[in-house]
């Protein structure tokens, strides 16, 4: 029942109050402005090959160089294997020796890794922020925003006729 309060707070981004379960909920939510490198940062994780690339590397570095946040052995190797298998695959499809197979292998390891990063990374890290063993700029360096903070590109340009 824990993960589905914990989900139901990620997706409306409130706070939940302690159910007797003794788990707590509650994120900070930031009221100032985010930096541009922050939002850049996040922005990445749906752009080009090279962009979601950079943000895997960055995320690997980060966690290697942070072993006190806990992240699961099992979950780093795995990033830390796809990034390398990723890295190689990038370079083999930059050259002419690169068949239609490897690109369909790059394109496919590519999406599940951002998909493990944007899944169970992100709500691990949220539950690290949630425990204080985070802090909001730790989320900001993997590459995430908070629940509840925006880019603030979301406001409609024109009005409706």
């Amino acid at each position: 029942m824990t993960s589905f309060l914990f989900l139901s707070a990620l997706l409306s981004g409130s706070f939940l109050p302690d159910d007797g379960s003794g788990v707590t909920f509650a994120f900070a939510l930031a009221a100032g402005v985010i930096a541009e490198g922050v939002l850049a940062a996040t922005r990445r994780w749906h752009g080009g090959i090279d962009d979601q690339f950079s943000n895997i590397d960055n995320m690997v570095g980060i966690l290697q160089a942070h072993p006190e946040w806990g992240i699961a052995p099992d979950l780093l190797s795995r990033l830390t294997n796809n990034r390398d298998r990723l890295q190689a695959l990038i370079n083999k499809c930059r050259t002419n020796a690169a068949s239609p197979v490897d690109r369909t292998e790059r394109n496919t390891l590519l999406k599940l890794t951002v998909g493990i990063c944007l899944a169970q990374v992100r709500l691990w890290a949220y539950g690290q922020y949630s425990a204080g063993a985070m802090t909001a700029d730790d989320i900001h360096l993997l590459g995430f925003l908070l629940p509840g903070e925006a880019g603030g590109h979301h406001g409609r340009t024109e009005a409706t006729d």
